[in-house]
């Protein structure tokens, strides 16, 4: 968990860069949770599609199809003013993003519109990448977690 107490309107603002023309960043509509990468990340394990739109909120990285190639969005259901950041970048389809700042981007967007509307970002880094942006924004590292992924052996048996 991060406290974010140190975070300001201009820190956040120092990472709105410029996307590749290609790109943009829009608010999360009914069709980005309908299907693709938010429908197989968010709403199909969450919210239903009209759940997320009516108690939650986001930003989607989409390109000049609108497909949505990343995000950044509440986790959870928003019911008080502290909110979850999730954020994802699928590179799958454009891996010559990788490293260029975009999750910084995104996140960006979502940090200014909770700082703007009242809510309180809060970072829970799973992952040394999230960590390193977490510390960007200026959110200070209160406890440290480890995250394991079990793997399970499935032995094959002659017949």
């Amino acid at each position: 968990m991060f406290d974010s107490s140190l975070l300001t309107l201009e820190k956040t603002r120092e990472y709105k860069t410029n996307l590749p023309e290609e790109l943009r960043i829009v608010k999360i509509e009914k069709e980005h949770v309908a299907s693709g990468l938010i429908f197989q990340d968010v709403t199909s394990r969450f919210f239903t599609a009209s759940d997320f739109i009516e108690h939650g909120f986001g930003f989607a990285l989409v390109d000049k199809n609108n497909i949505c190639q990343g995000f950044a969005l509440t986790n959870y259901p928003v019911i008080g003013k502290e909110v979850e950041l999730y954020f994802r970048i699928g590179y799958e389809d454009y891996p010559k993003y990788r490293q260029k700042g975009l999750g910084t981007l995104l996140c960006s967007y979502f940090i200014e519109y909770c700082l703007l509307n009242g809510y309180t970002p809060v970072w829970d880094a799973a992952n040394d990448i999230s960590s390193h942006i977490a510390h960007k924004f200026g959110y200070i590292p209160e406890e440290k977690w480890y995250m394991y992924h079990v793997i399970k052996k499935v032995s094959k048996t002659k017949e």
